[in-house]
């Protein structure tokens, strides 16, 4: 039995939209207002083709949806979409756009995703997990990370060429991703991946050619990945242990969707240990919850204000117990962990100073060349062109 009273508490708590589905027939639809197509369901059409309980997707525009399937039955609710970051006309035009909608329902669309409040990851996924325990009675099931899917199937049929894998032999992909893998940054790492699978790789001919191009192409990263996690101060024998998981994962797989969807899993599961990893070095829980908020926010503007409302602690005793545990204050960090993204910008991407400046939320570019001069004793264009 659905306790459909539950769910709809939920989306009053959360005020992010939640709809039942049974057999792709919506009875049940909790939103503020309603905008057709439903960017959820478009964002998870993908997921709908996997048997994962729980799973969450994310788009190249940093919207996420998420799916909930209640167990021996057709029915399951789609969640989202939401967002960390403020709703711009770019990023929303951009969604709109692949949704297939014109340009000119753009106002409306903006009015609608401005009912939806600002969620973080963490937070949805926890929205996620509550409707998994409304569902089926489990809370503890962590949503798997699904694909987003843009690529024309006909396309990949009729357009084959196997040059077009070239991409994932391209030197700045792979130097970007390892960077990623090596610090731990896990949203960034999903970001490349998105922007890997979207740029429409065409296979060879015939099926069974593509396939082992692919699996091979896969099996091949495993190699890169494991050193940059080595690097990253990912023990060994946890190395060696997924490498061999996801080598044997690999042979067993035979279509293209569920290669990609292993190879974009292999890397986030590195990742995110990895980033574990290097948290686990902080002095204390607390100060372990701060870093991963600092980590999963790198692109906002964070001040020590917000890490005590999201945590809902007093920012004077936040400031002070990170002080203590860590031995430098909370701007300091967040400057720190900031300039090192940075710094993996200024290697692996054309963009300009001012456009990282941008991206990493600092007020003003004089500001930022000011902070990494200070951390690194250059300044951004002595340091790329180092």
């Amino acid at each position: 039995m659905i306790n459909i009273q539950a769910i709809e508490i939920l989306h009053e708590l959360s005020g992010i939209p939640i709809q039942i589905l049974n057999n792709e027939k919506t009875f049940h639809q909790f939103m503020q207002k309603e905008f057709n197509p439903n960017p959820a369901l478009y964002i998870m059409r993908a997921a709908l083709d996997f048997p994962h309980q729980v799973c969450i997707t994310i788009t190249p525009e940093y919207y996420y949806s998420g799916l909930v399937r209640a167990a021996d039955s057709d029915i399951y609710a789609i969640i989202g979409p939401a967002t960390s970051l403020e709703h711009d006309r770019k990023r929303a035009g951009l969604l709109l756009s692949s949704m297939g909608q014109t340009s000119l329902r753009l106002p409306d669309f903006m009015i609608w995703l401005n009912t939806i409040p600002g969620t973080d990851t963490l937070r949805f996924k926890a929205l996620l997990k509550m409707t998994d325990f409304f569902l089926n009675g489990v809370c503890d099931r962590e949503p798997i990370d699904t694909t987003y899917i843009t690529i024309d199937t006909k396309s990949i049929d009729s357009h084959m060429d196997l040059t077009s894998l070239e991409p994932y032999y391209h030197s700045n992909f792979e130097s970007e991703l390892s960077s990623c893998i090596e610090y731990g940054n896990v949203e960034q790492a999903k970001e490349l991946l998105m922007s890997l699978q979207n740029s429409r790789l065409r296979l060879p001919d015939r099926g069974k050619d593509a396939i082992r191009v692919l699996k091979n192409t896969y099996m091949f990263s495993t190699g890169i990945i494991s050193r940059a996690a080595a690097r990253g101060g990912l023990s060994l024998d946890i190395v060696n242990s997924l490498s061999d998981y996801y080598l044997f994962k690999f042979e067993a797989l035979n279509d293209y969707y569920s290669l990609f969807e292993l190879f974009m899993h292999k890397v986030v599961d590195f990742t995110r240990r990895v980033a574990e990893h290097r948290h686990s070095l902080k002095h204390s829980p607390l100060s372990l919850k701060i870093s991963k908020l600092v980590g999963s926010n790198i692109y906002a503007k964070i001040t020590p204000t917000m890490i005590s409302d999201k945590l809902k602690m007093d920012v004077s005793y936040l400031c002070r117990r990170f002080k203590k545990d860590t031995g430098k204050t909370i701007s300091t960090y967040v400057n720190e962990v900031k300039v090192s993204e940075a710094k993996r910008l200024l290697r692996n991407s054309e963009l300009s100073i001012f456009e990282i400046s941008e991206r990493l939320g600092f007020s003003a570019q004089n500001y930022f060349q000011s902070v990494f001069k200070k951390i690194t004793g250059l300044t951004p264009v002595e340091y790329r062109n180092a």
